[in-house]
């Protein structure tokens, strides 16, 4: 596949320098109120290793520039003709996910270059308020 990813895999990791709590005893601040954006789009599964390099590349970095952006997670679901993407990103605020989307809140904002990687893609984007979470 020319050097590009084939495999993603993530695992816990443990502190052993400083005094930070471990992951399993870590507080964290509750998302209890935060907006889940939940997002779909298709592609092939030779385009996908170049769909998740411009993700990692380029639409990470970006929302990590928005206020109150809290998170990404990008799952796959695998069929026989291509792979569903599936974009979930988390949000302290409806007023954090328009300073990222604009005004219309559900509209996808998807660029050219991942457009062109993508089959298909859904046009509107999904919110839910997060009212409980549990992270191991």
């Amino acid at each position: 596949m020319n050097g590009l990813v084939k495999k993603w895999e993530v695992r816990p990791w443990n502190v052993v320098v400083g005094h930070e709590q471990p992951a399993s005893t870590a507080s964290f601040a509750p998302l209890s109120g935060a907006i889940l954006r939940r997002w779909s789009a298709r592609t092939t599964e030779a385009q996908l290793p170049k769909y998740l390099e411009h993700f990692s590349k380029n639409v990470l970095p970006a929302l990590r520039g928005v206020h109150g952006y809290l998170g990404a997670t990008v799952s796959l679901r695998h069929d026989e003709n291509e792979v569903e993407n599936v974009v979930e990103t988390t949000w302290r605020s409806l007023d954090s996910i328009r300073a990222f989307a604009g005004s219309d809140l559900e509209a996808a904002v998807v660029a050219p270059e991942a457009a062109a990687l993508l089959t298909s893609f859904d046009r509107r984007a999904r919110h839910s308020e997060i009212v409980l979470t549990d992270r191991v």
